[in-house]
């Protein structure tokens, strides 16, 4: 099992959005945990911006204020 673990400081624009999906892809992750995201919405849209297949289960801790926010996602078909 491959894993992302990232204090990401802030997931909230595009460019880190490219760089977690690249990384992503190129280490062929099962899970990845991005801690301090910043983002007050999860939704499938943040999803597909940074994850690499469309097979995937997420859970999320929302920011509440400038600090916190968790965000895990793994790939559905490699931890069931």
């Amino acid at each position: 099992m491959r894993v992302l673990s990232w204090n990401i400081r802030g997931l909230g624009s595009l460019s880190k959005k490219k760089v977690v999906k690249s990384l992503l892809r190129q280490h062929n992750c099962d899970m990845m945990f991005l801690q301090k995201s910043k983002l007050e919405v999860v939704n499938d849209s943040v999803i597909h911006a940074v994850w690499h297949s469309n097979n995937y289960e997420f859970l999320f801790s929302l920011s509440q204020g400038r600090p916190g926010g968790i965000l895990v996602i793994w790939e559905g078909s490699r931890l069931c």
